[in-house]
């Protein structure tokens, strides 16, 4: 009986170094961000770090949008910067302060507003500290 040759593989074949890994087949599956729990503690730690960062900065911008909006003098076509809306939240504290204080004689002569009406976000127009 005549024996069978079988061919001798090359290192390349042995390794695997030219072979084709077709996008979707397993080997090629990189892990998502949650997935890396068992791969690496470190990349997750960061990954959850950034998250909560993410989340704090979203709960601070949705605070000032609901200061933003409780706010009268807020014209909707213009966007008001974050101090901006600090300085008006900070002058509309002020104005009720005075009609608590003064009654209906503030209403009248009420100028709380005057520095917010112009140009907000310039130095010259933050109001003395009372």
């Amino acid at each position: 009986m005549p024996k069978m040759i079988t061919p001798v593989k090359s290192p390349k074949e042995v390794l695997g170094v030219n072979r084709f890994i077709s996008p979707f087949s397993e080997e090629a599956k990189i892990p998502l961000p949650h997935e890396l729990n068992e791969l690496s503690t470190h990349g997750t730690t960061v990954w959850k770090r950034n998250e909560r960062e993410r989340i704090r900065v979203r709960q601070v911008n949705d605070g000032y949008t609901r200061l933003k909006n409780t706010l009268p003098l807020t014209e909707n076509d213009r966007r008001l910067s974050k101090v901006d809306t600090l300085r008006l939240a900070i002058a509309y504290i002020h104005h009720l302060e005075n009609l608590i204080n003064e009654g209906v004689n503030h209403l009248i002569e009420c100028q709380c507003f005057n520095y917010v009406m112009g140009e907000c976000s310039s130095a010259e127009n933050t109001p003395p500290p009372n």
